[in-house]
């Protein structure tokens, strides 16, 4: 999945759904916290995540 530079803060709970089919996810470009970067691992443990580094500014 391919979400490079969108204007996405989080994704939904409901994206474990795809916690076994999800392969990859490009999320690098889209300001995020640590917080929510270690919310989506959680979600999808199996899947490799690509993110750009994390920021502190409330997102």
């Amino acid at each position: 999945m391919d979400l490079w530079g969108n204007d996405i803060g989080s994704l939904p709970y409901e994206i474990k759904e795809l916690q076994m089919t999800l392969k990859e996810i490009d999320m690098r470009v889209i300001l995020m916290s640590k917080a929510e970067h270690d919310k989506i691992k959680s979600l999808l443990p199996n899947t490799k995540i690509k993110f750009s580094k994390s920021c502190n500014c409330g997102f």
